[in-house]
């Protein structure tokens, strides 16, 4: 991955990486609540019934439930950018 803007990737990679943040997450010792969010946030993006690109357009990522104040995750891997490039 590049890192490039243009180079967006599709729902089911989001949902990898969201897996990723919460696993990580609960590796470090962090928040249980945030990591349980995370994964639940990459369930629900993959049963969304519009695509996320759409969501993203309409600044309507928070509808889904789990992504809450953290979407800028969802943003910058939808879009191609890593969440350390945000």
């Amino acid at each position: 991955m590049t890192g490039r803007p243009d180079m967006a990737i599709g729902a089911p990679e989001v949902a990898r990486l969201l897996r990723e943040f919460g696993q990580r997450t609960a590796l470090r010792g962090g928040n249980p609540y945030r990591a349980k969010a995370y994964v639940r946030a990459a369930d629900n993006i993959l049963a969304l019934n519009v695509p996320l690109e759409e969501l993203i357009a309409h600044d309507r990522l928070r509808d889904i439930p789990g992504v809450g104040s953290d979407r800028r995750h969802c943003e910058a891997s939808a879009c191609g950018r890593y969440a350390s490039d945000t």
